[in-house]
């Protein structure tokens, strides 16, 4: 019997590698009973099944009769995006698509499977998205015209645009088991390396489904020091994302060897620190008491950095860093 897996990809938990894989080794993974779709799969950037939260019933319904062909003989079928909680959360797409794998593979076969970091991580990561190419529906030019531009900011907006937090992992999982049949499994696993057996969530999946591990160096996304986020910040709120979005590679080079260091724009500290550990201890009862699983690793504060008595003493950008990204934005 197939089991099919809907991975519903938490943004900034390691979705684009695992999909970059599923894709790379498609046709030997194949050869293992492993079927990472090409229907509903995009044909370009991470390669995942984000198409799909784009059709209506009657589109999903005749997509999972080509899954179910393209799955003849299989024992694992994968579809992954990370569309269905970070754009759709509340639309009805993630239920039609489960409807109809139901119907096809029956509910007893139909598994959701989450992957979930340290909630510290999470956030500051997310927040660096967001500045990056925006996350969770939040607009930037109202966000940085009534806000203060701070990472507690931002969970404050999401927070108060759809009443619940978007680090709440145990309301993110309930709200999908919503979507979900009694017979429907819920699976989750961690990221952080000290919480796995193989110390890396790519070998982890593929130990869990017999496939044989990746032996290339995987890809790594391009890296944004301190410096250059907070160039992105500056970028928008004084021209705009739409002007700053395709110019973004230029910022991160910029700064590529600027010193990283605190910033309280950017990294979750103070009483906003203990917010987030407080929500960790609950989900860590969560998991603990409906899942039965603990990491201790995702669920561990991270230390909170030391707030500089004199702003100075924080990253920050300097005048002649503000022209310059002044000059380099306002180009035609």
């Amino acid at each position: 019997m197939t089991t099919v897996y809907l991975h519903v990809g938490m943004p900034k938990c390691a979705s684009s590698t695992i999909q970059g894989y599923f894709h790379r080794y498609d046709n030997r993974n194949r050869g293992a009973g492993f079927v990472y779709p090409k229907a509903g799969r995009s044909t370009g950037g991470y390669f995942n099944h984000e198409p799909i939260v784009h059709l209506n019933p009657e589109e999903i319904a005749s997509l999972v009769q080509e899954i179910k062909a393209e799955a003849e003989g299989a024992k694992t079928v994968f579809i992954s995006a990370e569309a269905f909680v970070n754009a759709y959360w509340d639309q009805p797409v993630t239920g039609n698509v489960i409807d109809e794998l139901n119907k096809t593979f029956g509910a007893e076969n139909v598994r959701l499977l989450f992957l979930f970091r340290n909630h510290f991580s999470f956030i500051e990561s997310a927040f660096a998205q967001f500045l990056k190419g925006g996350l969770y529906r939040v607009h930037h030019g109202k966000f940085f015209r009534k806000t203060d531009g701070k990472i507690e900011d931002y969970c404050k907006v999401f927070r108060k645009a759809n009443g619940f937090d978007f680090f709440d992992y145990a309301r993110v999982i309930e709200a999908f088991r919503g979507f979900c049949q009694p017979e429907n499994q819920i699976e989750v696993l961690s990221i952080e390396r000290g919480d796995l057996e193989t110390g890396d969530i790519l070998n982890e999946l593929c130990k869990k489904f017999d496939l044989a591990p990746p032996k290339d160096t995987a890809v790594k996304n391009a890296r944004f020091p301190v410096k250059a986020l907070l160039g992105l910040a500056y970028g928008i709120k004084q021209h705009g994302f739409r002007k700053i979005r395709p110019l973004r590679k230029g910022v991160a080079d910029r700064f590529a060897d600027a010193p990283d260091g605190f910033s309280s724009m950017l990294h979750i500290h103070g009483d906003f620190a203990e917010t987030i550990a407080k929500r960790q201890r609950a989900d860590a009862k969560y998991f603990k008491t409906k899942l039965g699983c603990d990491f201790p690793v995702m669920f561990t504060p991270k230390p909170v950095p030391q707030v500089p008595e004199d702003p100075k003493d924080e990253i920050q950008l300097t005048s002649e860093e503000m022209a310059w990204l002044d000059g380099y934005l306002s180009r035609p």
